[in-house]
């Protein structure tokens, strides 16, 4: 890039912000001053650009109702209809005033401010407390210079003319007081002037005198100590723009302060420029104190109550004391409370110059008529420019008014004579069409502007600061866009040529293009080659701006279609469940880590644990368990140690036995998946000797139980069956048969599992006495079915028969018919897994014996087809279909819907099992049928989910899919959300398992639609997540989005969200998957 066009300086995102802080202050004055009708456009132009639903729809990826999209244009016009009524309400008549020359009142000033001449009223007028504290402090010995400093329209000037000068003006005042008015004038010259006209001194004596020299003339002249009140101070600045150019006369102010004199100062300025005053308080290195600095406050609501009584007293209008109470306080007083003076003047000028007597009051019903104070100065200014005739005559006199203003620092532009007017507006307006204007606005009745002697010329001024606001709007309206762009140009050259062609006062991009449209009008006159300069520089800058927007643009669009593919939306996932994890619980927590863990970010994963789970060791312990399994499953044992470490020490702090139990049992398992016995069996020392510690004997017996079974893994077999014994022990003092049963259940089982089958028998054999013990037939049958499946798996499978035909002997002294069927079907189930396949029949010969003597219908059917399925593992498929068709026979006689479509289901998933999907479709389509007679929500839930996960065990996608369509369509039926949850979570899951994604997707799809329809947000949680989990299985990331985000919950966010991401990184790392499947 060229030196010409330089990167964006400070200046340059100064004025950036400053017009953004512009726009914020326009929108915070039409809101203040009611503007309803532009806030109500406003409000409609956003809509319309902002939240129309094409652009949420494309830019945000947004679903809307479509009652959004069909409300939106109505929403629209509404609003635009509303805005065209207040318009209509609000906009005032066209004035046909009077031209007659207004006559001054004494005391409704309007713009003007009050002078020396008017000290009487203003003393009643609420200032004498603030009066009074000024004077005491400035006529003080002590005193040399102080501030006087209030928002534009608090009344400074009039403060000063009507009130504090007057007071230095009696002969009984200890000083005397001269008024000086800061213009555009230089400073020394603008105070000889003063000293002139008000202390009668003689011109020529001050000519030639210095600052000091006029000081110690005029002291002498007026026989008392000087106040010089220096008012509108803040113009010294405006007209000085240059530092080199103030230096003069701060030097000047800075010998005066060094010196012993008789002379003191008041300053006069806004406090909006307070800020500039710094300046002349380092050039005389002192700070004024609290006395020295008078803030002039706006009137509160009782004081401008007071005020307007007054007025209305003396200009003998009539006056309803409580109706302006009540105006005061609620529609004059602005944001702060407070009641700018120049409000109640403006207020009272527009009542006064009303025709009839009967609006010139202070009452409810003249207000009503004169149409309230809502944007008073707008509609005052505007009122007053529309008794102008012309249209041109209106632009003339905007264009005079514009010209007495500095818009870009809402000052006056100084005191203009009608020749320097003239002169600045040339080639704009003709001189004729300037002086008429002129004089119109220095009218008496209508005083927009005012005209000020200065040495024996007449020059003027804009009656008041106020006005700029309003100016600046009407502005926009009345002059042409060739207007604007000549009138900007050469305001902004000018300024460009005296700040040494600063960037700051380049073009904005705004008005940049006014002039680019406007450029075959514009008025070139002698500084053509500097604005034409002007303007390259700011094309140059905007292009400059253009090209880094275009790469930010690019940065942008490019991260936003990242965000879209899959690597982005997952990066979406991560950042979103660290932020979720902080708002979860414990649960979830661990939940998260193990996800990011997965997504190989332990450092993550750590840290969320560390932070959020502080105080439930369980969660800690099973948390870090969990990752440490995955480690050793990675083959990456050195972490897996560091982790068991961690979690073991977490678990020893666990108060609860169950939990602890539970943890140590996991953290167990861990330990003897390590390759590394020599390390894993130090570390499972430590876990026995934390179980040694459990007190109840049931929890004692399951922790002695897994670690023995990490132990033969270990191939410590001794060690194993030590443990067990332990167990055994411990299984001795159980009292409760299920908790006894269970234990024993898994001694079994893990007494399959080891390598010594002599040493494995022994223990069984201990087992079994203990089993033996139960008073419980079920419980006892379950059991020693366990206990013969584990001698099957030690190929003892005669000592298993044995067992199996005590156990049958057990079942048929069952009475329930419940209990016996499920003895009956565990006999069935081991039956399958003994080796000695003739031997099995036989078992099975007699169990279906015994079946065929339950008398319920659903029990008896189940048990038939537990049987079959036992035939169909051992090879006998002609005995397990004739078998089948015999429970689907027995199923027929069932009476209840729910039985008979639970039995129905189980044969159809047998026949599934066997192949034969001809079979079993016809019969899923009899359960589906049976399915919808079924009353109970909860209970058809149950059998439409157990119809959808049978349905994926079909070869036939297309039939199966089939069927769960009409699944979806009877659970859009149930009323019960969480039932209605429970079925489509079911079909979700399902359809992941089928071969067709399309269809697969469509249907998680109508799920997601008949998901959010559920009010019961628990129940929405559970279904929101399993279709997202099913989604990403499918590498839909897009529909996993739409599901989680809608998660009504916290805890429903972050546990959809890290199924996801472990899905995501289950599919970079299979092996991942195969630890799941393991576990």
């Amino acid at each position: 890039m060229s030196t010409d066009s330089p990167p964006p300086s400070q200046d340059v995102l100064r004025k950036t912000t400053e017009e953004l802080a512009h726009f914020a202050k326009w929108v915070a004055e039409l809101i203040r001053s009611r503007n309803w009708f532009t806030l109500l456009l406003l409000i409609d132009a956003a809509l319309i650009l902002f939240v129309n639903p094409h652009f949420l729809k494309s830019f945000f990826k947004i679903s809307l109702p479509d009652e959004y999209t069909s409300l939106f244009p109505f929403l629209v016009g509404i609003i635009f209809v509303a805005a065209v009524i207040v318009a209509v309400r609000t906009k005032p008549p066209l004035s046909t005033t009077d031209k007659a020359d207004f006559i001054e009142r004494e005391a409704i000033k309007g713009l003007r401010a009050f002078t020396k001449d008017d000290a009487e009223i203003f003393s009643k007028l609420q200032r004498e407390r603030s009066l009074q504290d000024c004077l005491n402090s400035i006529t003080n010995s002590s005193f040399r210079f102080g501030i006087l400093m209030g928002e534009t329209g608090c009344g400074k000037t009039s403060f000063l003319q009507a009130g504090l000068l007057p007071k230095l003006l009696t002969e009984s005042a200890t000083h005397r007081g001269v008024y000086v008015r800061f213009a555009n004038d230089e400073p020394v010259a603008t105070v000889r002037k003063a000293f002139t006209e008000q202390l009668k001194l003689s011109k020529e004596e001050l000519q030639d005198s210095d600052f000091l020299t006029l000081l110690s003339q005029a002291t002498k002249g007026a026989s008392k100590p000087l106040i010089l009140i220096f008012d509108q101070f803040e113009q010294f600045f405006v007209h000085f723009k240059q530092k080199t150019d103030r230096e003069p006369f701060l030097n000047a102010l800075k010998q005066w302060y060094s010196a012993p004199s008789k002379v003191k100062i008041v300053f006069a300025i806004r406090s909006d420029l307070y800020f500039r005053m710094d300046e002349l308080q380092r050039a005389l290195n002192y700070s004024p104190g609290n006395n020295e600095v008078f803030p002039l406050e706006k009137f509160s609501p009782e004081e401008a109550a007071k005020v307007l009584e007054v007025i209305a007293e003396t200009e003998k209008l009539e006056f309803d004391k409580s109706f302006v109470k009540e105006l005061a306080e609620k529609q004059l007083a602005n944001q702060d409370g407070l009641i700018s003076p120049v409000d109640l003047q403006i207020l009272c000028w527009m009542i006064e110059k009303q025709k009839t007597s009967e609006l010139r009051a202070f009452n409810r019903l003249a207000f009503l008529k004169f149409g309230g104070i809502e944007g008073l100065l707008t509609r005052f200014l505007q009122r007053t420019l529309d008794t102008i005739i012309t249209s041109a005559q209106r632009q003339a006199a905007v264009k005079v008014l514009l010209a007495l203003t500095d818009l870009e620092r809402q000052l006056r532009a100084g005191m203009l004579s009608l020749a320097e007017l003239q002169s600045k507006l040339k080639g704009d307006i003709s001189a004729a069409e300037v002086q008429q204007a002129v004089t119109w606005l220095a009218r008496g009745d209508v005083r927009l502007i005012t005209p000020v002697e200065n040495e024996g010329k007449t020059g003027y001024e804009l009656a008041h600061e106020k006005l700029i606001p309003a100016l600046t709007r009407l502005a926009g309206k009345e002059l042409s866009d060739a207007d604007k762009a000549n009138q900007l140009l050469d305001r902004r050259v000018n300024e460009w040529l005296g700040n040494n062609c600063s960037s700051r006062y380049l073009f904005s991009l705004r008005e940049l293009w006014l002039i680019e449209r406007q450029k075959p009008y514009l008025m070139w006159g002698s500084n053509r080659s500097q604005k034409e300069k002007l303007l390259t520089k700011s094309r140059r800058r905007y292009q400059g701006y253009t090209a880094i927007f275009t790469v930010v643009l690019l940065v942008v669009v490019s991260v936003f279609s990242w965000l879209q593919t899959p690597g982005g939306q997952i990066q979406q996932v991560r950042w979103e469940l660290e932020s979720l994890s902080k708002r979860v619980s414990d649960r979830y927590v661990g939940g998260t880590a193990i996800a990011f863990v997965k997504d190989d970010n332990l450092k993550l994963a750590l840290k969320i644990i560390d932070n959020q789970i502080q105080e439930d060791s369980f969660a800690k312990a099973s948390a870090l368990s969990e990752i440490a399994k995955i480690y050793i499953k990675l083959e990456k044992e050195d972490k897996a140690i560091a982790l068991l470490e961690k979690a073991l020490n977490a678990a020893n702090q666990i108060q609860d036995s169950n939990k602890k139990a539970s943890v140590l049992s996991s953290i167990a398992e861990a330990y003897a998946k390590l390759n590394s016995s020599e390390k894993a069996i130090p570390l499972l020392e430590k876990a026995l000797k934390a179980a040694n510690q459990i007190q109840d004997s049931n929890k004692k017996a399951s922790v002695l139980t897994s670690i023995a079974e990490a132990y033969a893994k270990l191939n410590s077999s001794d060690k194993a069956i030590s443990l067990l014994e332990k167990a055994l022990k411990a299984v001795n003092q159980i009292q409760y048969s299920h908790s006894k049963a269970s234990v024993l259940t898994s001694i079994a089982e893990t007494s399959a599992k080891l390598n010594s089958s002599e040493k494995a028998i022994s223990l069984l054999e201990k087992a079994l006495k203990a089993a033996n013990q139960i008073q419980d037939s079920s419980y006892k049958a379950w059991v020693l079915t366990s206990i013969a499946e584990a001698y099957a798996k030690l190929n003892s499978s005669d000592k298993a028969i044995s067992l199996l035909e005590k156990v049958l002997k057990a079942a048929n002294q069952i009475q329930d018919s419940s209990y016996k069927a499920s003895v009956l079907t565990s006999i069935a189930e081991t039956s399958a897994k003994l080796n000695s396949s003739d031997k099995a029949i036989a078992l099975l010969e007699k169990a279906l014996k015994a079946a065929n003597q339950i008398q319920d219908s659903s029990y008896k059917a189940w048990v038939l087809t537990s049987i079959a399925e036992a035939y169909a593992k051992l090879n006998s498929s002609e005995k397990a279909i004739s078998l089948l068709e015999k429970a689907l026979k027995v199923a027929n006689q069932i009476q209840d819907s729910n039985k008979k479509a639970s039995v129905l289901t189980s044969i159809a998933e047998a026949y599934a099992k066997l192949n034969s999907s001809e079979k079993a479709i016809p019969l899923l389509e009899k359960v589906l049928k049976a399915a919808n007679q079924i009353q109970d929500s909860n209970k058809k839930a149950w059998v439409l989910t157990s119809i959808a996960e049978t349905s994926a065990k079909l070869n036939s996608s297309e039939k199966a899919i089939s069927l769960l369509e009409k699944a979806l369509k009877a659970a859009n039926q149930i009323q019960d959300s969480s039932s209605k949850a429970w079925v489509l979570t079911s079909i979700a899951e399902t359809s992941a398992k089928l071969n067709s994604s399309e269809k697969a997707i469509s249907l998680l799809e109508k799920a997601l639609k008949a998901a959010n329809q559920i009010q019961d947000s628990s129940s929405k949680a559970s279904v929101l997540t399993s279709i997202a989990e099913t989604s990403a299985k499918l590498k839909n990331w897009r529909l996993a989005r739409d599901a989680f985000t809608k998660c009504p919950t916290d805890d429903c966010k972050v546990e959809s969200r890290a199924k996801v991401l472990t899905i995501w990184a289950e599919k970079k790392n299979p092996a991942l998957v195969e630890l799941d499947e393991e576990e």
